[in-house]
């Protein structure tokens, strides 16, 4: 497929009437800081912190992804065992490798 076919198949998309709206909820939510009501110039944070969900620097550094602390733990596991189904010793193993740093 060419690229520029692709281009102008994506601009001559009909625009749904709530894109604005969607966008405006992606922009309040995760980037731009809010107006406080009842204040004309007094801003608050995006709901949702940049540092929350920007994984960039992370990702640059070889550190874990993930926001879910759990999910993080398990891929570190299955490098520590290096397979997907340990056996029980390998487990404790692991386990007391992990334990240990």
């Amino acid at each position: 497929m060419c690229l520029n076919h692709s281009i102008i198949h994506v601009e001559s998309m009909p625009i749904h009437e709530k894109t604005d709206e969607l966008l405006s909820y992606f922009e309040y939510t995760y980037t731009k800081e809010r107006c406080v009501r009842g204040r004309e110039e007094s801003y608050a944070p995006a709901l949702i912190p940049t540092h929350t969900w920007n994984k960039f620097e992370s990702a640059i550094e070889g550190i874990a992804r993930t926001t879910n602390a759990v999910k993080g733990w398990h891929c570190v596991l299955q490098s520590l065992f290096m397979c997907r189904h340990p056996t029980m010793g390998t487990l404790f193993e692991g386990l007391k490798r992990d334990s240990c740093e």
